[in-house]
Parts: structure tokens; sequence; C-alpha cells
């Protein structure tokens, strides 16, 4: 085979995968893309959609408060910003959590909270579920309060929870992120044969799940101590 018809066979090898791969996307992405031509155009649509929300979300937190925004390390900046696009442009809660630490991060530590450059990955590693977890464990933050102080029992969780089938998975993720300590106990839930079951016991805050709950709640109305 000469040159030319070498070339003409990778062309069209590589023409039939990236139709293959688009529309392979349009099934991942659902009816909100269509593919073809308009395919990046959507994504990026969609993702800048989002984008801009939760930076009107995060210039509203810092006007209602008074607070003039200071430069974001890079570090923290584009990692936070690329992650925050990706978050559903319907989840309110959700992005106002991603304003809420773009929002600390621009105010300084201050008026702010201190904002890791961790903080952007683990808060796109989380799920809704998984952050209404820390919200209910973390109550009323306050930066003076130990960590460990935040705890509760299993039976105190709110009957959503209890009965969310991915509940455990969820806390192990929490864990594995070291947002909380999880302490888990074999529960016996079949009596013959015995089947046991890896269940959580009990919750309890640490310190980066504390840091990292403050910052995504909105910046203080006033300086911290």
């Amino acid at each position: 085979m000469d040159e030319e018809s070498k070339e003409l066979v990778k062309a069209t090898a590589e023409g039939v995968a990236a139709g293959a791969t688009s529309q392979f996307l349009d099934k991942l992405l659902g009816p909100v893309v269509e593919g073809g031509e308009m395919l990046r155009d959507r994504v990026r649509l969609r993702r800048w959609k989002a984008e801009v929300k939760m930076l009107a979300k995060a210039q509203a937190f810092l006007d209602d408060r008074g607070i003039d925004p200071s430069r974001v390390p890079a570090k923290i900046l584009f990692p936070l910003l690329d992650y925050a696009s990706l978050e559903d442009e319907e989840d309110e809660v959700m992005l106002d959590r991603w304003a809420a630490l773009l929002a600390n991060a621009a105010a300084g530590t201050e008026r702010g909270v201190t904002v890791l450059p961790s903080f952007p990955r683990i808060l796109s590693e989380l799920s809704p579920e998984e952050a209404a977890i820390l919200d209910e464990l973390y109550r009323e933050p306050d930066p003076q309060r130990v960590p460990s102080l935040y705890s509760y029992h299993v039976s105190e969780l709110q009957l959503e929870h209890e009965s969310d089938p991915l509940f455990y998975t969820r806390c192990f993720n929490l864990d594995r992120l070291g947002l909380l300590e999880a302490s888990w106990q074999n529960v016996r839930i079949t009596a013959s044969p015995p089947v046991y079951q890896h269940r959580v016991a009990r919750l309890e805050g640490t310190a980066l799940g504390l840091s990292f709950v403050l910052a995504c709640s909105p910046p203080s109305e006033g300086s911290l101590p």
C-alpha cells in the first residue's frame, strides 16, 4: 500500500472514530446535547450557564456583606471555575456552595475563611446527598468549636438519609475524603445462615471537614476572630 492510500485509510478510520465518539456522547449527555457540528458549542454553553449563575451568586454574597473581592490564587480560581461549570445549573443548593467557596476565597481570611487549593476538587467529588450529610453533621459550623464535638449516631439521622440505599456508601466516601470519621459495626441481617453487613454506627467531625463546610458557607458579616 502506497503512502497516499495509507493516509486515506488513516483519515477514514479517524473520521469513523470521531463519529462513533460523537454518538456515544449524545447518549451520555441525553437530550440536552444533540451532537453533530454543534456538540462542542452546546457543551460549552451548558457549562457556561452554570458558571455564570455561580459567579452571580458569589458576587451577591460579597455585595450583601459589603466585601470588595481581592485576587484569588490561580491554583484555587481556575480549578474552581472548571469544576463548578460541571454542576447541574438547576441545582441551586450545590451552586450556592460553589459560590460561597469562591466568595470566601475572594474575601480573604479577614472576612472569609481559609480556602485550601484542595477544596474545589473535594467539592467536585461530592454528590448533593453527601453534601447534605455534611450540612446535617456540621450544623451551625463554628470555627472555634472542637470538630469532634460535631457528631451523631445513625439512629439520630433523618428518615430521608436512613432510607437512602447508598447512605453507607456516601459515608465511606466522606470518610475517604477526610470530611468526617465514621465508626462502623457488623450487623446481622439474616439469622440462618448468619449474614452480616458492615454498617455505619456513628459519624464524627474532623478539622478538615469543619474547615471545608465553613469555606462552602457564605462569608461572615463581620471579621472573624
